[in-house]
């Protein structure tokens, strides 16, 4: 699917968060996300940017620093000051404890007078077959 307009344009922040991680700027990915963030994953929340730049943000980069990871799908979608943006991955990463996994992402986004900022995120994986 291709996503046009603000969709296309939410998906920029979520693309550039993750690129962010990957490269370990883990302040500069925080400064993308809403004061009022809610991360699920795990089956755990966090609920504010400070919580989860003070809980997994770090391990999350970290962990993206050593990952291959290749975009197999993406769908999304903007109507007024809301976007999602939904991303199935593959992510390998070597290691002590080698990871080969598909992943789901829901981001959702709000759009504010500085720009689009992720208020949203839900990440799922499994192992891949």
């Amino acid at each position: 699917m291709t996503l046009n307009g603000d969709a296309a344009e939410a998906a920029k922040v979520v693309d550039e968060f993750q690129h962010q991680l990957h490269h370990g700027h883990a302040e500069t990915a925080a400064a993308m996300l809403a004061p009022d963030l809610l991360v699920f994953e795990g089956g755990e929340s966090e609920d504010s940017r400070a919580e989860y730049a003070g809980h997994h943000l770090g391990a999350d980069s970290k962990f993206l620093q050593n990952a291959t990871v290749r975009r197999i799908s993406r769908r999304g979608s903007a109507l007024g000051d809301l976007a999602w943006i939904a991303t199935e991955s593959e992510i390998t990463a070597p290691g002590e404890k080698p990871v080969d996994l598909i992943s789901t992402e829901t981001m959702v986004l709000a759009k504010t007078p500085g720009g689009w900022r992720v208020a949203h995120i839900h990440w799922s994986s499994r192992p891949k077959e």
